[in-house]
């Protein structure tokens, strides 16, 4: 009992001071944003992920390590997605990436302002044929403009040791991939921040790249292929 309300008393500080936390940057940033544009979103994309996983290590004793190769070109990542950990380890991690994101998530208080300013990919369409387009028209300016583009491939967080199981998304737009190869990314995040969990439990979780899969698979196929990648490298 004692050891939960531990867990509990410094996940709850945890939460404030990072929350105190992107309320700073945000009052410093926003205004700065009009001085000089995206320069400052990309400091953003540093430093808020930077000061975060700090707090989550010296706080809640949570942190995380590396595996495999991280791309050096423009990507498509496939991501696994079991908590809040991995959207900040990733965002500071690699060059200033883009999500692709529910539309939901602009009314994020002070996280929505900044997702707006990086010009994260933020699906605002319903159907699904306008969807794909917009995800791949969006996804191809991105590669061209060197950010690389990271999917949650089952649409949402999904419990620690699920099987996955790609939405449609990805599909979409390796129809028209060809543009971009892929990079699948497995993790074990929700194994220490579990989905919609208050308590994050000390440990060291891990983010681990997979090998490329070429852009030339066929639509049809790389839902099974990624899949397969992440289920055979979960751990």
């Amino acid at each position: 009992m004692l050891y939960k309300i531990f867990l509990f008393a410094r996940s709850l500080l945890f939460n404030i001071l990072s929350f105190i936390y992107i309320i700073f940057i945000t009052i410093l940033f926003v205004p700065l944003n009009l001085i000089i544009g995206e320069k400052s979103s990309k400091i953003v994309s540093k430093i808020w992920p930077k000061g975060t996983l700090f707090l989550l290590k010296y706080i809640c004793g949570l942190s995380y390590r590396i595996e495999g190769e991280i791309p050096n070109h423009p990507v498509i990542f496939a991501s696994k997605h079991q908590s809040a950990m991995e959207t900040i380890i990733l965002l500071g991690l690699l060059n200033y990436p883009k999500f692709i994101l529910k539309k939901e998530l602009r009314k994020v208080p002070f996280l929505g302002i900044h997702f707006q300013l990086m010009n994260m990919i933020i699906i605002k369409r319903e159907g699904l044929k306008e969807t794909a387009m917009e995800m791949s028209d969006s996804a191809r300016k991105s590669i061209h403009d060197g950010r690389s583009v990271i999917l949650f491939v089952e649409g949402t967080r999904v419990a620690y040791g699920e099987p996955t199981k790609c939405k449609a998304g990805l599909a979409l737009i390796q129809k028209d991939n060809d543009y971009a190869d892929i990079c699948p990314i497995a993790m074990n995040t929700g194994k220490f921040w579990p989905n919609n969990s208050f308590i994050k439990y000390p440990g060291i979780a891990t983010i681990k790249f997979l090998p490329i899969i070429e852009k030339s698979i066929h639509y049809k196929e790389i839902s099974k292929k990624v899949e397969k990648e992440l289920d055979e490298n979960s751990f």
